[in-house]
């Protein structure tokens, strides 16, 4: 849901010019935790989308002026719009206007006639499915962060990392060590034990091999300074 939604119920802008039509799909919606407003066409509808955002529109297809499939178009054009659910109510169910329907951005599309209790457990899933959508984006983006905290903080400590392949002796080394050391090795040439064991001062050498030995043999982590 929209950002604030959490303090307040989620709003659903039901589109249609059919007012018995409009009436029962707002009770459907309500009866699942949704406050309503209604629009007869497509310009009322972008209007009030415009004047607060929804977290859902339910569209119907057919609709005086513009149709349900260029108000969708219209909508998502919006940045507010672009990740709101939008189900488009369509009688019509041809290869060319369900392609359409995915075409102008619609998230799904119900067939008439309704059945407003599928119409409810629809809506419950497109709306999980965006809460759900939102928190992976709010964890890949701490994630970025975090990652960004730790390079800066890694730079400032002069501190690298790397990964070895104790099959083939690749190696991964993370750009500090890159910077620490001079190299460009990265995955179109990566650098090889013998690369890393070489900036080793020869008397810590056999230490060095004896510990990642270790490691790999005991398949858990080692700690040498």
């Amino acid at each position: 849901m929209n950002a604030g939604a959490a303090a307040r119920a989620p709003l659903a802008l039901v589109v249609d010019d059919d007012p018995v039509l409009r009436t029962l799909g707002a009770e459907a919606l309500s009866a699942i935790g949704f406050t309503i407003r209604e629009a007869e066409t497509g310009e009322t509808a972008l209007a009030l989308s415009a004047a607060r955002t929804p977290d859902l529109v339910l569209l119907d297809i057919q609709l005086p002026g513009k149709d349900g499939l260029e108000i969708c178009e219209l909508l998502r054009a919006r940045p507010e719009m672009a990740e709101v659910p939008i189900l488009i109510v369509t009688g019509r169910t041809d290869a060319d206007t369900i392609d359409r329907t995915f075409q102008v951005g619609a998230t799904d599309f119900i067939q008439k006639p309704l059945d407003w209790q599928l119409v409810q457990h629809r809506v419950r899933f497109l709306m999980r499915a965006n809460s759900a959508f939102h928190d992976l984006e709010t964890t890949l983006s701490d994630l970025h962060q975090s990652q960004r905290e730790l390079s800066a903080a890694r730079q400032l400590a002069r501190i690298g990392t790397w990964e070895l392949d104790p099959q083939s002796g690749e190696m991964i080394w993370s750009l500090e060590l890159q910077q620490l050391t001079g190299s460009s090795a990265d995955a179109d040439s990566p650098a090889v034990w013998q690369d890393f064991c070489a900036l080793v001062p020869q008397e810590d050498r056999s230490s060095l091999e004896k510990a990642v030995g270790d490691a790999i043999a005991a398949r858990r982590p080692s700690t040498l300074e």
